[in-house]
């Protein structure tokens, strides 16, 4: 047998989040407009992040697919819509969707923002279990991507409210096929986040 050591993470006290679009701050319920896991590599998160928009967030030269064309996203956190083009195999389709957060960590992202998905926020808030290797590295979490939410519709509209397309142009835009939709975003995202390991 192989010693896996594992490891679990809670939080010490709430999460603080903030959407900054220019001068204005918008403080975000955490729980109810957005979720946060906790990280099982960093007891304390606090960063502030440029958003950029990748379309669905899927790079695959076999199928024609490359949302990252023409983006920066180093250093940044990436925002992406739920699914996955139509028209895809099932078998790529799935493979495609289960790599999103992996294909924003390896090219540089700090941050990864699911728009669309439904069901209750707090499902995605529960404590996280993993195991971490001797260098901290936990075993299902991406190297470099610090943190991974889910929003409400309400935020997302506030993410784009800004940006020279809206989130219904993007979605609609996304349903008919078009590629390359991505842009940065005129807002940045800040959160601290203090947890405790057990």
């Amino acid at each position: 047998f192989q010693q896996v050591p594992f490891r679990r993470a809670t939080e010490s006290r709430p999460a603080t989040a903030a959407l900054i679009v220019g001068t204005e701050r918008k403080g975000l319920r955490v729980g109810e407009e957005i979720a946060i896991p906790p990280s099982l590599t960093e007891r304390e998160r606090k960063l502030e992040t440029a958003l950029v928009f990748a379309g669905y967030g899927l790079s695959d030269a076999r199928v024609g697919i490359d949302d990252y064309r023409g983006l920066d996203v180093r250093g940044k956190t990436v925002v992406v819509l739920d699914g996955t083009p139509s028209g895809l195999p099932s078998d790529v389709a799935a493979r495609l969707f289960n790599s999103k957060e992996d294909e924003a960590a390896a090219r540089g992202a700090v941050g990864f923002i699911l728009v669309g998905r439904q069901g209750p926020l707090d499902d995605f808030n529960r404590t996280a279990v993993d195991w971490v290797d001797a260098a901290g590295q936990a075993g299902t979490s991406p190297r470099g991507l610090r943190f991974n939410l889910r929003i409400t519709d309400a935020v997302a509209e506030k993410l784009f409210a800004r940006s020279r397309t809206s989130l219904d142009q993007v979605r609609a835009r996304a349903a008919k096929g078009d590629k390359a939709i991505g842009f940065a975003m005129p807002a940045s995202w800040t959160s601290l986040l203090v947890l405790l390991y057990v």
